[in-house]
């Protein structure tokens, strides 16, 4: 399978992903480069009408993609907040992560898959604002986009707030044609 591009800017990655995610498909994250079949798993955050299951997720949010890729699950578990906000300017995303999970190196490089969204379900569930999607079946990808965790971190605006570390990152409205 072909890496169709290295992230590098989330603005002009989201601008040029745009036709697709809101259209035939949709994104998956994982810190895996080889996969060739998405796999259903175990599922820590009840997403699927509130249980646990052995399910396969994927958005149509870059951000939110991204942040699966480079996060890894196991060391966080539980310990990580997101809010997605609408702004004037376009879209605020914030990711707040206890002090003591930064601190065991929770990131590491990852690759969001492109997979078709004939194979998912849209989830609706109020606790998240990003729209997730599941499957149940195992689906094969049909791209891969790189995405190197220093890329990821240093576009985001880092704050503390008490023990916790909070990762802000903005997706502006304006469309321009980046290709």
């Amino acid at each position: 399978m072909e890496i169709i591009s290295t992230l590098l800017n989330f603005n002009v990655l989201q601008h040029r992903l745009g036709k697709l995610i809101d259209g035939d498909y949709l994104l998956h994250g994982s810190k895996y480069h080889d996969l060739e079949i998405l796999l259903p798993h175990y599922s820590f955050n009840k997403l699927y009408r509130g249980k646990n299951i052995n399910a396969l997720y994927a958005t149509n949010d870059i951000i939110t993609a991204a942040f699966y890729a480079v996060f890894d699950k196991r060391k966080g578990r539980g310990s990580s907040v997101f809010e997605k906000l609408t702004t004037e300017e376009g879209i605020k995303y914030r990711f707040n992560i206890e002090k003591s999970i930064v601190e065991s190196s929770p990131f590491h490089s990852g690759y969001i898959y492109i997979v078709k969204k004939r194979n998912f379900s849209c989830i609706e569930n109020d606790n998240y604002q990003s729209r997730t999607w599941c499957s149940l079946n195992p689906v094969v990808p049909l791209a891969k986009i790189e995405v190197n965790y220093k890329d990821f971190l240093s576009q985001a605006n880092l704050t503390f707030q008490g023990a916790l570390f909070c990762y802000e990152f903005q997706i502006n409205y304006e469309r321009t044609d980046f290709w």
